[in-house]
Formats: structure tokens, sequence, C-alpha cells
């Protein structure tokens, strides 16, 4: 989002804020005296250019990628309705995968795999999506089966350089019980000691032993793809794959795949010299510092907050922008 110039920050003259309020009541006594139409448009007007003309010659731009307010990389999470998912089949053995009303964690559907042999092997792709190097996403997504049956399953989230028209690469968040999948629900994300002995939890391993790893893990279930891996790109595409396989039954449900952190770009443009800041909706000071004539960045922020870019001229002009709105 654009905005040019806005109604100055808080520290406006005492002045000007008197004179706006009895311009305020002017314009009241006027409308109700019947003073006339015209007259009253005509104060309105001035009312409405007298907060831009105190941020005059300052031009403020504020934006981030990925856009806030944050949303889920996978567009349809509990498998609710139709979209994002595509058809799902096994490629090896007999089995059935679908979307059913049967057993749900949250909402009303949940993805089921039934393998129908001991080879069984099934998947279930999504639509590709867009993933923002050098930040932080989350991944987390429930799992259970009935009776302990299936031999394994896993999420795989598949990736390629933007203009590739091949997924060359990919990793998994595995499951690999010693014994079974449990029978009651299993957040991918839980710290092993809390799930079951029985359930050992790995996460991100690439999907070959030759294949090179372009990514890096932080704290169990949060990923990150480097810009230096990638040829110095800002964006990837990726796509995810939900596995499952062995005799048995095992239910998916709330897939998330979410960005932790957005890079927040700023461009100021000023008559002459000028002094920025950058706030959150908390208060904490993200980014200050004077600037002569234009200024551009971006730092790297959470998502969960709302921004605020303010600028003061060397003359005491102020102007702000607020992001999102």
């Amino acid at each position: 989002m654009s905005v040019k110039t806005s109604a100055p920050a808080v520290g406006r003259p005492p002045r000007y804020v008197e004179n706006e309020k009895v311009l305020r009541r002017r314009i009241l006594a006027d409308y109700y005296s019947g003073s006339g139409l015209m007259k009253t448009n005509c104060c309105l007007l001035m009312l409405l250019l007298l907060p831009f003309a105190a941020a005059k010659g300052l031009e403020l731009e504020l934006f981030s990628d990925p856009p806030l307010p944050a949303t889920d990389v996978i567009q349809n999470p509990g498998f609710e309705g139709n979209g994002f998912w595509l058809q799902g089949g096994f490629w090896r053995g007999k089995g059935e995968v679908e979307i059913v009303d049967d057993m749900a964690r949250s909402g009303g559907h949940s993805l089921r795999f039934v393998g129908l042999s001991e080879n069984a092997a099934g998947q279930m792709p999504s639509n590709e999506f867009t993933l923002r190097t050098d930040i932080p996403y989350r991944l987390d997504f429930w799992v259970r089966s009935y009776r302990e049956t299936p031999t394994g399953g896993m999420v795989r989230l598949e990736y390629r350089s933007e203009g590739s028209d091949i997924l060359p690469d990919g990793v998994d968040a595995q499951i690999v019980p010693l014994v079974k999948i449990p029978e009651s629900w299993l957040r991918f994300s839980a710290p092993p000691k809390s799930v079951t002995a029985k359930t050992q939890m790995l996460f991100w391993q690439p999907r070959s032993k030759d294949e090179r790893r372009r990514y890096n893990v932080i704290d169990d279930n949060i990923i990150v793809f480097p810009k230096s891996n990638f040829g110095d790109q800002d964006h990837i595409r990726g796509r995810m794959k939900i596995i499952a396989s062995g005799l048995g039954v095992v239910w998916y449900d709330d897939i998330s795949l979410r960005p932790l952190e957005t890079w927040l770009t700023y461009r100021v443009r000023a008559s002459g010299s000028a002094s920025l800041q950058i706030v959150d909706k908390a208060g904490k000071v993200w980014l200050k510092e004077k600037f002569d004539g234009t200024r551009s960045g971006a730092i790297l922020v959470p998502v969960d907050s709302a921004y605020r870019l303010e600028v003061t001229s060397a003359s005491g002009e102020q102007s702000y922008v607020a992001y999102p709105e």
C-alpha cells in the first residue's frame, strides 16, 4: 500500500489543534443555522485540506512481503470444501484416499487413507504456492490411526526455484513409528516426550540420501529456505504432498504452513533532511535513523503485529503511514 501524505503524527502544535476545533464548531453552526450548502461545503474542504498541509513535501510508502496480515500458505488446511488439494490416489499396492466427515480434529472434515495391502502407499498433492526465501515458516499437522494399524506417514514439502518447470527437490516431515501411529490425534510439532513412547517424530529429512539440502531447520517444526541457496531469488515455488503407507487407516487434519516473519519495506522522500522511525502496535521501535532527501530499506519483523512509519522533517513537518491499515 502506498500513501503520499497523511495526517501528521502525534505532537501537532497546540495552535493547530485549537484552530481545527474552532473550524469544526463554525461548520456545525453554519449548517444548523441554514446559512447555505455552498458555504458549508467550502468549510468542509478547508477542514479536509488542513491535515495534509502539515506534511507538504513528504512522501511515504510501507509494505511487506509476505503481505500483512499474514495468512496460511495452505489455503484449505482442514479439507473443508473444494480447492487447493488435488486428486489423491495410491501409486503402490491397493488403497483409497478421500476427504471424509467421519473423523475430524476440527471442523467437519479430514483426509483419510485406507491401505488395503501391506505394500500400499498413497498420496494427496496440493496446488503450488509461493514461499519467501530468508524467512521462517512453521509447519503443523495432526495425524491419527485406527487401532494403530498403518505402517507410517509423512507430509512432504516439495520446492523449486522460480522459473523451473519441475520440482527437483523435496523434504519430508516424517512420522517414523517404532510400533504404530497412535490412535488418538497427534500434533506433529509436539515434543517427542509428550506424545508416545511408541512413536518417534523425525523432522525434515531429505527425500533421498544424495539430495542437496537447501533448507535450514529451527526448533523442530520451523524451516527456512536461505536466499543464497536459490540463486539469490526472493521467492521459490512449493507444494505439499500428504502420504500414508501400509495396511490400515490413517487420518490427517489441520495442515498448516505459516510465515513467522516478513520483510517490511519502507520508502521515504523528503525535500531536505529528515528523521524516520518504524514502531509496532506495542510501541517498540524497530528502526530509527536520519536521512537527507530519500531513504529506502527493508527490515525483518514478526507477522503478528501492525507497523507505523513516522517521518519528521527538519522544519518540523510530520507525516506517518500505518500498515496494515
